[in-house]
């Protein structure tokens, strides 16, 4: 096996088998049935100290991306940089919570936590198939904006701060004057942080992240 440093830090290292380090891509697509934060910063290694990952591993997108879309092995996808933002992508980030399911929020002490590290912590999540949509903004360390909408429920679980310009713009005139979709989700990250459709994915150079366990709740 092969030791090699992830950008100088010292206390977390990636184990690669010699000649298996995986081919650097280019930003691939993805947003739908998702979950994923943007982290405005530019040290992942920082990032990943505050999420606490461990078992950490050298990916391309396609490997990351793939391991992201597993709700149940625990694992996070974290991005290469993205200009000023990098990416925690997977659905296994923390739940945001249910009354009427009976769920606790395990994600916004998260988001909390983060926020008071960084300049700014978005969240973004939606999956069709429960009807679930939902984005948060913090910016130096305050709650700007957090929204989510279960439809299998039909519950608003999260309603803090007041509508964004960039929600007026989609349409939400009122807190409640329609019902939020996917392409919601997806419009709002491309007009606070980043298009995950990569519409300009060829101004990203190609290069890897990391992906790592996060701690058992």
């Amino acid at each position: 096996m092969k030791i090699r440093l992830i950008s100088g830090f010292t206390a977390l290292l990636v184990c690669t088998s010699i000649g298996a380090r995986p081919m650097p891509e280019k930003p691939q697509q993805f947003g739908y049935k998702c979950s994923w934060l943007a982290v405005k910063t530019t040290s992942r290694d920082k990032l990943i100290r505050s999420l606490r990952l461990t078992e950490l591993r050298e990916v391309n997108w396609t490997q990351g991306l793939e391991s992201a879309q597993s709700a149940t092995n625990g694992t996070l996808f974290v991005s290469p940089q993205l200009g000023p933002w990098i990416l925690v992508i997977g659905l296994s980030l923390p739940d945001s919570g249910s009354e009427a399911n009976h769920l606790p929020d395990r994600l916004s002490p998260l988001l909390k936590e983060l926020g008071s590290k960084f300049d700014e912590v978005h969240y973004y999540s939606t999956h069709r198939v429960v009807d679930y949509h939902a984005w948060a903004k913090l910016a130096q360390g305050r709650v700007i904006r957090k929204f989510g909408y279960l439809g299998e429920t039909g519950e608003t679980f999260w309603n803090e701060g007041g509508l964004t310009l960039e929600e007026k713009r989609l349409g939400f005139q009122a807190m409640n004057s329609r019902l939020p979709g996917e392409e919601d989700v997806l419009k709002i990250a491309a007009l606070w942080s980043i298009d995950t459709s990569f519409p300009n994915g060829t101004l990203f150079p190609a290069a890897n992240g990391i992906i790592g366990r996060l701690p058992k709740q």
